[in-house]
């Protein structure tokens, strides 16, 4: 079985709490690390050891109040290795309700992704 992962988040940074148990998978806060490509390679590959034996039912949950586009390079990575997974997948996306842009991004993902891709808006994060 694999371990759960979990990274805290900081000022540039978002917490990641994945748990294998749950099948939740969750990243929230702000992504905008110096080096986005060192701080998402251990999260991509505990993904990759997720997807070898994924739950029945698993559930990516976004609540990014701000990210920049080489995070959102990863975001896309990160659905894409889900697109070939034999089991349910279901994205929450999560915006501010005044967030316009964070709404467009939300929708556009959806277009482009295979699977089931929920929109909520909130007050605030």
């Amino acid at each position: 079985m694999i371990d759960d992962f979990y990274i805290e988040g900081t000022r540039k940074t978002p917490e990641i709490d994945f748990s294998y148990k749950s099948g939740i998978l969750s990243i929230s806060g702000i992504s905008v690390p110096e080096d986005t490509l060192g701080f998402y390679d251990k999260i991509t590959v505990w993904i990759a050891d997720y997807i070898k034996e994924p739950k029945k039912n698993t559930k990516l949950i976004f609540r990014l109040e701000y990210y920049n586009t080489s995070s959102s390079l990863i975001f896309l990575n990160i659905f894409n290795m889900f697109s070939d997974v034999d089991s349910i997948i279901e994205i929450d996306w999560y915006y501010e309700e005044d967030d316009t842009d964070m709404l467009e991004v939300g929708e556009d993902l959806s277009k482009i992704v295979k699977h089931k891709f929920n929109l909520f808006p909130v007050e605030s994060f």
